[in-house]
Formats: C-alpha cells, structure tokens, sequence
C-alpha cells in the first residue's frame, strides 16, 4: 500500500520516524482468568512506561468481565453502556470482549441499537431469545432490556 503523498509527510525522514515509534498490543491468553501483554515500540527494551500499559489493559480487560458478569438474565448493555461505566470506549470494550473466555455471558452485549454480536457463529439471538430478552425483530428492544448499572468508582 502506497504511503500518503511526500508534501503531506514532509518527506522520507518523516516516514522513517513514524516507522521507528510504531507501537505494538499484542495479548496472548494464558489461562481462562489471566492474560499476559506485551507492549513494545519496535526495536524498544520494555521500560516503566509500557508495564503501566500494560498493567492498564489488564484492568479493562477484567472491568469489562465483571461488567458483563453482572448483566442479569433478559437484559443486556450496550458497548457504550460498559464503556461508560468503567471510563473506556465502546472499541475498547469491544477489543476486550474479544479476550474473555466462553464463561462470560457475551451474547448480554449488543451494539447501541440493539443488533445483537454476530462472533461466536450468530448463535447471540437465539441466546438472547432463550433467556426472554425482550426483542424487536432482529434487535433486543432497548427500552426495555437495557440493564443500567451505576459506574463504577474511579
């Protein structure tokens, strides 16, 4: 893929600076409760900086599985509506629900319309249908499935 024009970069030096500061987020699951993380600027020994990166990827990661925990039966959250509650974005929530093990109610996490998760072979309607969500159509019915859980503390 072509990079962007050289007036818009300001040059060869310019790119080989951005190649240089390319950062890297790589977790790796270790069992069904812990993941490790490597965060590393290409070619960098790790430092106190990236271990604070880390350590914070971590704790999203464990605030979403306990925010997603405590969806009760026939409700659900939105992306957003975790985000919200733990201080992260919907994409962040997102990512981190991709880490979590089968044990975590996923299929409790729908878009901010109501379209249920297409991951895990679709099977999240059926699921939700299972559990009495109330539903319009293909969607939950936000009105009256969101759970509204109080943020938590910072």
């Amino acid at each position: 893929m072509p990079g962007p024009p050289v007036w818009a970069t300001g040059g060869a030096p310019v790119r080989a600076t951005l190649r240089r500061c390319r950062t890297s987020l790589t977790f790796r699951p270790s069992g069904p409760e812990t993941y490790t993380d490597q965060v590393l600027p290409t070619g960098a020994p790790p430092d106190r900086a990236h271990a604070d990166v880390a350590a914070t990827a971590r704790e999203t990661v464990e605030d979403v599985r306990e925010a997603v925990a405590g969806i009760p039966v026939g409700c659900v959250a939105s992306y957003g509506d975790i985000g919200e509650r733990i201080g992260a974005g919907p994409r962040q929530v997102g990512r981190a629900m991709s880490l979590l093990d089968e044990g975590v109610p996923w299929w409790r996490v729908v878009y901010a319309d109501g379209t249920p998760a297409s991951c895990h072979g679709g099977r999240a309607p059926g699921l939700l249908r299972d559990e009495g969500t109330p539903m319009r159509g293909a969607r939950v019915d936000m009105e009256r499935a969101r759970h509204r859980a109080p943020p938590s503390a910072p």
